[in-house]
């Protein structure tokens, strides 16, 4: 599955029978253990130390970062997730070992202190509603969590949206309305809502038949507030794979245009009442069941965007803008992504990244990216920037070695994390660190 469904798509797929093994995922990179011993020997040094590494840290020097550290020493606590409603509050999902729950982590003041919010225990007891399993709770807290304006949050769950029932099975979100502290289930209601309160989250929900799956998916609107979520009465005209809201209100769903195959996308000013579709004619058409295209939708004010289309296997891809007047500009991105697209944003100055997950069968095969060529690395993500009147160039960086998308928050701070710290930019190109304690 690509991190671009796990943004934009509502799962899909059972819930996982064991918590995360995330010891496939994280490689050792400092030395704790020793440090520890060391601390306990000589605690005037090992305060030393750690005011010198705390200015290591922040000002730089010769002490590797977390991300590049040695393969040895550390593995634990590791992040799952980590993430910003805006720039004060911040969240990470922990595990402190391999076979601990999964813990929640919150900051209210940029990173600067952390409590902790809530556990896979916890949120079961909190939950008092009929879950599966412990190890689904604790699956679920370690999902990425969607913020409505206001602070409200969503996690949900790795199942269908079925009908509620008493084992359970209808529990296929929660929500929190205290910032992660407590939550309340959420249970799909078939009453269709017209227009999508401004205090919720938007999901791409897959309905439980066959039909469904063949037809997209169902947008649906997600109400921490409530305890609901129920479908948009007004759905968009088109097969949709995803569906995205963006800081300002305005909604944006891609997919196909059942008529003919080719990509399209479909955008709401209004929270789900009216749709503006538009049909990539352009881009030859596919079949959505066997080889659709993915899209991506990268804006700052949610009416103006830009809108990559790839082909799964990255050898062909396209740019268009849009407009604040729904007009569209652009055409073929020369050489292709290299990679199946996983997602893009804008930068400051409308510079365009995207994100594809380079898998290409050999180190050494080349794709071009406008006049310049490069060599895409396999199973990594690759972030490429074009800005105005340049060709489109690799970003490298500590921001760009997580292995994670970045993500836009509603004050328009670009959010990525690593395996041990949060990382924040205000521009989408120089990143900080925040440690998550």
């Amino acid at each position: 599955m690509l991190l671009r469904d796990l943004l934009d798509d509502a799962v899909e797929t059972a819930p996982p029978a064991a918590p995360l093994d995330v010891d496939t995922l994280y490689r050792a990179a400092t030395r704790r253990r020793r440090t520890l011993a060391a601390a306990r020997a000589a605690p005037v040094f090992a305060l030393v130390a750690a005011l010198v590494a705390t200015l290591l840290v922040t000002r730089g020097g010769d002490r590797p970062d977390p991300y590049t550290g040695p393969a040895e020493g550390r593995q634990w606590p590791a992040v799952v997730w980590a993430g910003a409603a805006d720039a004060r509050h911040l969240y990470a999902t922990l595990r402190e070992c391999r076979d601990c729950d999964v813990v929640i982590r919150g900051s209210d003041d940029g990173g600067r202190t952390w409590t902790t919010r809530s556990e896979a225990d916890l949120a079961r007891g909190e939950l008092n509603e009929p879950v599966p399993d412990d190890a689904w709770i604790d699956g679920l807290l370690g999902n990425e969590m969607r913020f409505t304006p206001s602070g409200g949050i969503v996690l949900g769950a790795t199942v269908e949206a079925r009908a509620p029932s008493t084992d359970g099975a209808g529990l296929a979100a929660i929500g929190s309305t205290d910032g992660a502290r407590t939550w309340r289930p959420l249970y799909r209601t078939d009453t269709p809502i017209a227009a999508a309160p401004h205090d919720s989250v938007l999901r791409c929900t897959n309905d439980i038949t066959g039909a469904g799956r063949q037809d997209g998916c169902v947008v649906d609107v997600l109400d921490p507030f409530v305890g609901t979520f129920a479908p948009l009465a007004n759905q968009p005209p088109l097969r949709a794979d995803s569906v995205r809201r963006f800081p300002d209100g305005t909604t944006w769903v891609t997919g196909t245009d059942r008529a003919t195959g080719h990509p399209a996308v479909a955008v709401s000013p209004d929270l789900g009442l009216t749709w503006q579709p538009h049909v990539f004619t352009e881009v030859p058409p596919r079949d959505p069941n066997t080889a659709r295209y993915d899209l991506s939708v990268a804006t700052r004010d949610g009416s103006s965007a830009n809108v990559t289309i790839a082909a799964p296997e990255g050898a062909a891809a396209w740019v268009f803008m849009r407009s604040r007047a729904d007009a569209w500009s652009g055409g073929v991105m020369a050489g292709g992504t290299g990679g199946p697209l996983v997602g893009s944003y804008l930068a400051a100055g409308d510079a365009h990244v995207v994100i594809t997950h380079d898998t290409a069968p050999e180190p050494s095969a080349k794709a071009t990216y406008g006049a310049g060529v490069l060599p895409p690395r396999p199973d990594r993500l690759t972030y490429r920037i074009g800005e105005p009147g340049r060709p489109y160039r690799e970003l490298t960086g500590p921001a760009f070695e997580t292995g994670n998308p970045v993500v836009v928050t509603r004050d328009d701070r670009y959010v990525t994390f690593n395996r041990w710290v949060l990382l924040i930019s205000d521009d989408g190109a120089d990143w900080r660190t925040v440690p998550i304690r």
